[in-house]
């Protein structure tokens, strides 16, 4: 455990980071769902849940560095050990912790390999489905995509979480009728699209 002095910091740093608009519509979703898996499979909240806050916090402040092959999940990892041994954590909490950031979105070359890794890679999936129109406003409002090709985008990412990110008993059936209904609000069949998609 980080202690209440700790996370309350933590928490703030996050708070300040996140825009509202995502820190409401992933970052506490994600949260929320991670402390759900935690208390379900018997895992160190102490390390999930700092861990959930922290997970995309390589996308809010380093974004930038993708442009040379640095992804927000080594960013973040980096950032988030620096940060928790800022506040007084050790270091070793603070590698388990900064160790769910690095392996959260699923990637071959930074599997989870623990449960506390394993589940905040999958409560991030999960917010994905049960937030999908989230992720649709996001991307068609903030990367100029047009509704088609936002909708497209969403699809794929909804598809490599369910391929990659859903390992735990349970939790593949819960996402079931979200993606099911994902899949055909965001079908290129759909009446979800703007009058200018179909010109």
């Amino acid at each position: 455990m980080i202690g209440t002095v700790a996370m309350e910091q933590l928490v703030s740093l996050c708070e300040r980071s996140y825009p509202r608009h995502n820190l409401e519509g992933h970052l506490l979703p994600v949260v929320r769902i991670a402390e759900m898996l935690a208390k379900r499979h018997g895992a160190d909240e102490g390390i999930v849940v700092p861990g959930a806050y922290l997970h995309d916090i390589g996308r809010v402040k380093f974004d930038y560095l993708k442009v040379i092959g640095i992804n927000h999940d080594l960013s973040g990892y980096h950032y988030s050990r620096f940060f928790l041994k800022r506040i007084g954590v050790s270091p070793e909490l603070a590698e388990s912790i900064s160790r769910t950031v690095l392996t959260h979105s699923g990637d071959c070359a930074h599997a989870p390999s623990n449960i506390e890794e394993e589940i905040v890679m999958n409560a991030d999936a999960v917010s994905h489905f049960t937030e999908y129109l989230y992720l649709l406003s996001i991307r068609y409002s903030n990367n100029g995509l047009n509704l088609r090709a936002a909708k497209d985008w969403v699809l794929k990412k909804l598809e490599k979480s369910y391929t990659t990110k859903l390992t735990l008993p349970g939790v593949t059936e819960f996402v079931e009728d979200f993606y099911d209904r994902a899949k055909k609000e965001l079908s290129p069949d759909s009446g979800f699209v703007l009058l200018s998609d179909r010109i």
